[in-house]
């Protein structure tokens, strides 16, 4: 990856000593040590004996995907916990709604208190900002949005 984005500054001339790739902020980022830990509170609070998974900054259009996918999936999984993650603030209420008609019992990170997630929750919805590594230390698998 380093290599190919220096040869395409190369290719519009940038003399080669000029260029120096150091990586993507976006994939080489490093957890704090209490994310982890606080991955690990969360995780034990949503049942470490559960398999969670997160679909994580999810975008409008896929959460209805998503949720048909997870009602697949708890056929074969029974457990299974799907935390959501709608990318923008603006359409937390919006997910809620659309969870709930679905008929999926649905638990809000922002009005709950944890020992509220119980065996039959089907949807924890992640509608707070700045905790979603936190969430992800929680889950087992990760979908990150915005690729449906």
């Amino acid at each position: 990856m380093h290599n190919d984005d220096s040869k395409r500054f190369e290719s519009l001339k940038v003399n080669a000593s000029k260029i120096s790739v150091t990586g993507s902020i976006k994939y080489d980022v490093s957890l704090d040590e209490h994310i982890v830990s606080w991955g690990k509170d969360l995780r034990r609070l949503l049942g470490n004996e559960r398999s969670v998974l997160i679909a994580a900054s999810t975008h409008q259009g896929e959460d209805e995907q998503i949720l048909q996918a997870y009602k697949m999936a708890k056929e074969k999984i029974e457990d299974l916990l799907l935390i959501l993650v709608p990318r923008h603030p603006e359409r937390f209420d919006s997910v809620s709604e659309l969870v709930v008609s679905n008929g999926l019992k649905i638990i809000r990170r922002s009005e709950t208190n944890l020992s509220e997630v119980t065996s039959d929750t089907d949807v924890y919805l992640g509608d707070t900002m700045g905790e979603m590594l936190i969430m992800m230390a929680a889950s087992d698998i990760v979908f990150m949005g915005g690729v449906l």
